[in-house]
């Protein structure tokens, strides 16, 4: 028994220490609300790295849905989102709008655009491309003039 006794003293200090290990790694997400599958919402955010999109992004996935952020990241920052890498509902694509893009969503919000006089002037061709050419990109199979 006093073998026993010896290791359990001994071996208790390193469980614990693993323990505290195991809950500092483990990703700690802000509160999601579940939502069944009929009522979740497959969601894209293009520029959803930016300041307004990352707060899109997180009202979106608070309320339960799942979210695609699709930044270049000429404006948005990784940090703005990076709460959410490895959720389930949540992804991140680096891609710029202005390349289609093919993902079968039920809502886009199409916010990617530099949005400050010293972005857009920077490059502003780069800036009417993703302002039109982005917005028919997300559009995809919609911009057909038959669908009502």
């Amino acid at each position: 028994m006093k073998i026993e006794q010896r290791i359990d003293e001994a071996v208790a200090p390193l469980r614990e220490k693993i323990r505290d290990l195991e809950q500092s790694f483990s990703q700690k997400y802000p509160p999601v609300k579940f939502l069944s599958e009929k009522d979740r919402k497959r969601i894209l955010i293009t520029g959803g790295a930016g300041f307004v999109g990352s707060h899109l992004t997180d009202k979106l996935m608070m309320d339960g849905h799942e979210v695609t952020v699709v930044d270049n990241f000429f404006t948005g920052r990784k940090r703005n989102v990076e709460h959410w890498i490895g959720h389930e509902n949540f992804e991140l694509i680096n891609h710029d709008v202005v390349e289609p893009l093919y993902i079968e969503v039920d809502q886009i919000y199409h916010l990617a655009s530099p949005a400050s006089p010293p972005n857009y002037m920077y490059n502003p061709i780069k800036t009417l491309k993703t302002n039109t050419i982005g917005t028919l990109n997300m559009l995809g199979e919609y911009t057909n003039p038959t669908v009502i």
